[in-house]
């Protein structure tokens, strides 16, 4: 997303911001982070502020208000927010500055015990009454159906997006960009992280480890971890073939191996096979949407894994060696919806694509 700096801003909008901050007497645009338009560092008459923003007909504008809805819950971990505006068609919020720096998730890191901290005192924090998205909810087009839904549920404020440009690492870490809150069971955080730090170059073993100094994992079912791990490989699976970065590709490698590590077969689901339900919701596509993390990553540091699963990688092919969309009547088979029945490719499970979910979706919604 191309950043807009402060003074290509309309002035309507600079006048309205400066009546909060005081006179900007610097601007220094945020060089990393590609999920808001405008993300600078004002120096001001009053001092130094954070101000991120999208115009106000982006299709993710809503994100500004779940991070201006949640923020006076986790001010203990996260910077506070001071204002929040609209005008001259922007949605800006202004927030408190907090030095430090991005956190480094390599083997042997200090920043770890402080991250852990955060994502402890995180889940001390009773989960506001607010209208946040559920976690069965988030996922629910990457499971089974209700019963492997309801692994997924609980009364815990979730962060869920853990990349280290989100933590900023000083005398403590602070969480930062709390655009995609969600209301789910405690594990699912430290699950999150644990996929972070395999990225920075951690084993699966050595990962887990690090996510079961949270107390939520060392409670968490083994077949709810299990699950979630399924619902990242899918997850990532559709975000790598839609936008085939290296950073995601890397994603998708790491949550494969995890899969592998956590012993479940390649492609597995609880059901033995992958359906979505079949009572549709409305706002099915913006579910999906809502259930990725934002797509800035590039800065994300590629850790070459060449032992990578034969099995398992043998699961994702591409779209060409994908079954055809009729059965051998000549019938239309929604296969996302109803079967997405497994290939019998050279006796491997072919993990349906994102190509095959939308079309099977458009022939559902006729």
């Amino acid at each position: 997303m191309q950043r807009v700096p402060w003074a290509d801003l309309p002035l309507g909008l600079r006048n309205l911001i400066e009546s909060q901050t005081g006179s900007v007497l610097e601007a220094e645009s945020a060089s990393e982070g590609r999920n808001s338009e405008l993300a600078a560092f004002l120096t001001t008459s009053a001092g130094k502020v954070f101000i991120k923003g999208l115009r106000s007909d982006h299709l993710r504008v809503w994100t500004q208000q779940r991070e201006a809805m949640v923020n006076p819950y986790v001010i203990d971990i996260a910077p506070r927010l001071l204002w929040h505006v609209e005008a001259e068609g922007w949605n800006v919020l202004g927030f408190e500055h907090v030095a430090g720096r991005h956190a480094d998730y390599s083997p042997g890191s200090p920043d770890l015990l402080k991250v852990i901290d955060a994502m402890r005192r995180l889940g001390e924090i009773g989960c506001p009454d607010l209208p946040l998205k559920r976690s069965e909810q988030r996922w629910a087009g990457y499971v089974d159906g209700p019963s492997t839904l309801e692994l997924l549920r609980g009364d815990t404020l979730l962060h869920t997006d853990y990349k280290p440009m989100n933590i900023l690492v000083g005398d403590a870490a602070r969480i930062v960009d709390w655009a995609w809150p969600t209301r789910g069971a405690g594990w699912i955080d430290p699950a999150c992280f644990a996929l972070r730090l395999m990225a920075a170059g951690h084993a699966p073993s050595e990962a887990e480890a690090w996510a079961a100094r949270v107390p939520a994992w060392a409670a968490a079912p083994r077949e709810a971890v299990d699950t979630f791990a399924i619902v990242s490989l899918r997850m990532w699976d559709e975000i790598a073939t839609d936008d085939p970065q290296p950073w995601k590709a890397q994603m998708r490698a790491m949550v494969q191996e995890w899969v592998a590590y956590r012993d479940l077969q390649a492609c597995p689901t609880p059901l033995g096979r992958f359906r979505l339900l079949d009572q549709r919701r409305a706002d099915h596509g913006r579910d999906r949407a809502d259930a990725r993390a934002p797509e800035d990553e590039g800065q994300l540091p590629l850790q070459p894994r060449p032992q990578l699963l034969a099995g398992l990688g043998q699961c994702l092919l591409p779209s060409a060696r994908r079954r055809a969309r009729t059965n051998q009547f000549g019938e239309r088979v929604p296969l996302w919806s109803r079967l997405a029945q497994a290939a019998d490719d050279g006796g491997q499970r072919v993990l349906l694509g994102s190509e095959d979910r939308r079309r099977s979706q458009a022939v559902d919604q006729r």
